[in-house]
Formats: structure tokens, sequence, C-alpha cells
């Protein structure tokens, strides 16, 4: 999964296409799948079985986590850093996506 891939699957949600979403999501599953990780199928399964393609209630994609690809950068070779506020700091939190590939 690349970071074009993950900016569309995420405008996509938020502007309600889950016809592009699900096409989104059906190609980073092949994807995956092609590379062995076991996440392609699952999100495969989830694909087909029409789960992209209802309407979801924003909890519901919160509390399975379907936005929450920082292990698929982690796998791919990226250094991924959460960064939030300690005792007495306000600002927001954030992550810091870094590829630790050269070329």
């Amino acid at each position: 999964m690349n970071s074009q891939q993950v900016l569309a699957l995420v405008r996509s949600h938020v502007s309600g296409d889950r016809k592009r979403f699900a096409e989104i999501a059906t190609q980073i599953a092949h994807h995956e799948k092609r590379l062995g990780h076991a996440m392609g199928e699952q999100l495969l399964r989830m694909v087909t079985q029409g789960k992209f393609t209802r309407r979801m209630a924003r909890d519901e994609i919160f509390d399975r986590g379907w936005l929450d690809v920082e292990d698929l950068y982690r796998i791919s070779g990226w250094r991924v850093e959460y960064h939030k506020p300690g005792y007495n700091e306000t600002y927001e939190p954030t992550f810091e996506f870094q590829s630790t590939l050269r070329g």
C-alpha cells in the first residue's frame, strides 16, 4: 500500500463515495495478498462480502480499526512515529511517516 492509496481511501471515505472506497480497498487487498500478508485476504473478504458498500457508522469504522494503517507502513519498511502532547502541552497529536528505503 502506498501513500497515494491511503489518501484516496481516506478521501473516498470522507466524501461518502462507498463505491470508490471499495475499489481502492480491493486494489490494496490484492496487492497485500500478493505480498503474502494476511491482512490482504481479510480485506478482500470484507470487500467481497459488501462490508464497504453499505453505509457504515463512524464508530464501527473506528472500532474495527479500518483506518489504522501504521502497521502496514511499518511492514513496508517505513518508520512511523506518533507524537502526542505531554503533560501541560496542548498541540494536536500527529503521525510522522518516513521511508527507510534509500533511492
